[in-house]
């Protein structure tokens, strides 16, 4: 009706358009709101006067954003990019709440794009800016910035400055959000948490991983969840690696049971995995027929999932199978689990060194030590061993001195049988 009674160029159709983008961007029709964004733009452009710019700058940016969803990176940093260019020639050096925003997201962008150190140079502008803007006061803008900056700065190997971003991001949060339960700190709890069990204190750990499973039970209610299904397993891996492996299997069964309610009969890699903890925590325990049962039932879910694949989840899981059946003593079915493991890594690294490759070399030497042959076992732990020794710069590596001790094991126990053998041969009977 606007174009047929009005100049195509008229600043009601761009309006109406640049709506009409946002309705589609809400139901979820990503490509038709480019569209209209896209067209409101060439409207608003072609009628343009100074007053005008702004609506330039604000298009630019929701094409930006746009362009992100659809998973147009370079484009969505062009127009984010522009939309900056713009801002800036209308507000020169002042600071300014769209340029911020409009920072924030090209910084979030260009480190999606693959160059994260020039993504936290952008963040930090845009943080300096809302700092200035807002001052001392919790705002949910400088708050999503403090916890890009975390994840970004911790990504990059600083953990701990991090965990400082994060940390300043939770209190700011809570000062906006209260005793409400929201999905913001839960989320920011479970970094922290990651993080801090990354830099070794899994008892802080815990604690941030016990508060976000708290908020998003208060959150969520009875109802299961993906996200508390992910925390409970997370919980169950710190607790069991600090040594609570019965508060561990407690986790992992919850974590399990809740997952198995989200997907029904359906494989899902997330059981797997878990199945996969359960087994390890079984083991751990002093189960080992109830560990070999959990692990059974992880790898036939992953082989399910990745058919005829070579997958490394599986390579993982039947190199656990081989070792706790050589402890049981079914050493022939322990090393038939082992070379198959053997062969998938092969298909996966080829020739290449790769600490899994190394470990279940490792793993067939001390099976075939268990089977009483002595040379074979020498051979795979003296190829692991080489192969540790090209990995790991550290010669005190625990995992090449393990190898390294077994090795020496096992020429102790050959160089004794042999003896004991020439002894043998010496008093038999001519």
């Amino acid at each position: 009706m606007l174009r047929q009674g009005q100049d195509g160029n008229h600043p009601d159709i761009g309006l109406t358009l640049r709506s009409l983008g946002e309705l589609s961007q809400q139901e979820g029709d990503l490509k038709k709101a480019k569209e209209y964004f896209n067209e409101a733009l060439t409207v608003t452009r072609s009628g343009i006067s100074d007053k005008d710019d702004h609506k330039v700058a604000e298009m630019l940016h929701s094409l930006g954003e746009l362009s992100q969803q659809t998973g147009d990176l370079k484009g969505g940093i062009r127009f984010l990019q522009e939309s900056l260019n713009v801002q800036r020639s209308l507000h020169g050096d002042c600071d300014h709440r769209g340029i911020a925003a409009t920072l924030q997201k090209l910084g979030d962008l260009t480190a999606q794009n693959g160059d994260p150190k020039q993504g936290i140079v952008l963040l930090q502008e845009s943080l300096r800016m809302q700092r200035s803007l807002y001052g001392d006061r919790a705002h949910p803008s400088t708050a999503a910035t403090l916890q890009k900056l975390g994840d970004l700065t911790a990504q990059g190997g600083d953990t701990k400055q991090g965990i400082q971003f994060l940390q300043e991001s939770l209190r700011m949060q809570r000062s906006l959000h209260g005793d409400r339960a929201h999905p913001g700190i839960a989320a920011t709890l479970q970094k922290l948490g990651d993080l801090n069990s990354r830099s070794g204190d899994l008892k802080q750990a815990i604690k941030f991983l016990q508060e976000s499973l708290q908020v998003q039970r208060s959150e969520h209610g009875e109802r299961d969840h993906p996200g508390i299904a992910t925390t409970l397993h997370k919980l169950g891996d710190l607790t069991a690696q600090s040594g609570d492996l019965k508060q561990g299997m407690q986790f992992f069964q919850e974590s399990l049971r809740m997952q198995r309610s989200l997907h029904g009969d359906c494989d899902h890699l997330g059981i797997a995995i878990t199945l996969h903890k359960l087994g390890d925590v079984a083991i751990l325990r002093g189960d080992s027929k109830q560990g070999i049962e959990f692990l059974q039932e992880s790898l036939k879910m992953q082989r399910s999932l990745h058919g005829d694949r070579n997958h490394a989840g599986v390579a993982i899981t039947l190199r656990k199978l081989g070792d706790v059946m050589a402890q049981t003593g079914d050493v022939a079915q322990a090393l038939e689990k082992l070379q198959e493991s053997a062969e998938v890594n092969r298909s996966l690294y080829g020739e290449k060194d790769h600490p899994n490759v190394a470990d279940v070399l490792h793993s067939l030497g001390k099976a075939n030590q268990r089977a009483g042959d002595f040379e074979q076992a020498e051979k795979f732990l003296e190829q692991s061993l080489r192969m540790k020794e090209s990995l790991f710069a550290d010669k005190k590596h625990p995992s090449l001195r393990l190898t390294s001790n077994l090795v020496d094991q096992v020429r102790a126990l050959a160089q004794m049988l042999g003896i004991a053998q020439w002894h043998c041969l010496r008093l038999a009977p001519t």
